[in-house]
Order: structure tokens, then C-alpha cells, then sequence
């Protein structure tokens, strides 16, 4: 209940997603949000990998693209990937103005990303 995730997934396997949630705190006391950093999610399940990103970002609308290189499965549960790549990389600033995140999902114990 804390977040709703709404997303549409397009034939490119991007992800447009609105998000609303809690605002973190930081950004709720100076009202001027981000930029964010971006947590380290390679290797995490997919949604917790969301999760950990809507931690950091609070409602923003996030510009957040899934991108599956391996086979042309649709990512449809998030709890059936895997994050093998990001952009931004873990510690770098999610930009303010662009909010864009992209994650590079497989299919768990595979190889290659």
C-alpha cells in the first residue's frame, strides 16, 4: 500500500512507470528533489530492485526502462528477473531532470547479460 506502480510495457521491453509513494525526507524539507543516488541493485530480484529505487526517488515521476537482452520474453513478473545491469551505476546521481533509470534484466541462473 505504501507505493503504486503502474506500468506499460512496450514492444521495446521499456517500461513507462508513474509513481506515487512517500517523498523521502530530505527531499520533503528543502522541497527541491534530487537529484537522487541510485542504489547498487545488479544481482537483486527485479522487484526489489523497483523497490529499492522507489526508496530513493519517493513520488517522482520516474522515466524507468527494463530492458531484456537475452531472449524476447516479455517482463511481465517482476519477481521472475533479475538485474544484471544499470543506468545510472550504484552510487552515481539519478538526474532531476532527465529521472531516468534503466535496468538490464535476465531470467535468474542464466548467464551473460
Amino acid at each position: 500500500m505504501r507505493k503504486q506502480f503502474a506500468a506499460t510495457l512496450a514492444a521495446t521491453m521499456a517500461v513507462s512507470a508513474g509513481l506515487m509513494g512517500a517523498a523521502p525526507a530530505a527531499a520533503a524539507q528543502d522541497g527541491n528533489p534530487g537529484p537522487w543516488e541510485m542504489p547498487d541493485v545488479r544481482g537483486e530480484i527485479l522487484q526489489r530492485a523497483i523497490d529499492s529505487v522507489l526508496d530513493v526517488t519517493g513520488d517522482v515521476d520516474l522515466d524507468l526502462e527494463l530492458r531484456n537482452r537475452k531472449d524476447v520474453r516479455e517482463v511481465i513478473n517482476y519477481t521472475n528477473w533479475e538485474v544484471c545491469a544499470q543506468a545510472p551505476r550504484g552510487g552515481q546521481n539519478i538526474s532531476p531532470k532527465a529521472k531516468r533509470v534503466i535496468l538490464v534484466v535476465r531470467r535468474p541462473n542464466t548467464r551473460g547479460c
